[in-house]
């Protein structure tokens, strides 16, 4: 089994995988393609950066931040997307006290599941409650 896998960010960087395709094709005849919106690298950074700020500017830890940002705002955004999602958090997540469920944030992807679309939501709530914020977005 062949596979061929880019990220494409760039004209040049799409020109070259249509070249790598056409390739592909020509040699097996047969692609099965793919594309996703899901979050650019500069968004990722982006968020680790901010949590930092937030940390820095409130003299509490990353970790703290993090969970908090992916409790409050995160898992909101998906929940708003997806009616199953939301009524299993309704009847579980919801009914633990406030401080566990922070703990248990380690435990869950939030930010990583989310779309591009999604992770500019969390990104704007951010900038929301912490607008110092907007001085450092690109």
């Amino acid at each position: 089994m062949s596979n061929i896998k880019q990220k494409i960010n760039s004209l040049k960087s799409l020109e070259e995988w249509q070249a790598k395709e056409r390739e592909f094709f020509n040699e097996h005849k047969y692609i099965n393609c793919s594309a996703s919106d899901r979050r650019s690298l500069d968004q990722n950074a982006l968020v680790h950066v901010w949590y930092k700020d937030i940390a820095d500017h409130r003299d509490v830890d990353v970790i703290t931040v993090r969970r908090e940002c992916k409790l409050n705002y995160g898992t909101q955004i998906l929940r708003a997307d997806d009616e199953a999602l939301n009524w299993v958090y309704s009847q579980t997540i919801d009914r633990i006290r406030y401080e566990k469920r922070l703990i248990i944030m380690d435990g869950f992807q939030i930010t990583s599941i989310m779309s591009t679309a999604q992770l500019q939501k969390y990104l704007s709530a951010m900038e929301e409650d912490y607008p110092f914020l907007e001085s450092v977005k690109q």
